[in-house]
């Protein structure tokens, strides 16, 4: 198997994974509140496109979320040789 196919399904199965673990855990009874740090130059641009957009802070954090979890860019931050070698334990 090549590599870029191994690291394919190694994706995948760690986004399965996830999914089925985050079905799986009880659902908040109301929104839970969370706090973000963010990067100062990061902050200005936030508060800039609040003021244009009309959205709240807390309106541009929650579709960052949305928008890492609905394009599963979390997988772009999994070690896949780290994956690898556990695998080969």
């Amino acid at each position: 198997m090549n590599t870029s196919n191994e690291d394919a399904i190694i994706r995948k199965s760690v986004a399965a994974a996830i999914e089925i673990i985050a079905q799986n855990t009880p659902l908040k009874e109301a929104p839970v509140k969370s706090t973000y740090v963010v990067k100062p130059e990061h902050h200005r641009h936030i508060d800039t496109i609040g003021k244009v957009t009309g959205q709240t802070k807390q309106d541009l954090y929650s579709s960052a979320v949305d928008y890492y979890l609905k394009h599963q860019l979390f997988l772009d931050d999994i070690p896949l040789e780290q994956v690898k070698a556990l695998a080969a334990l």
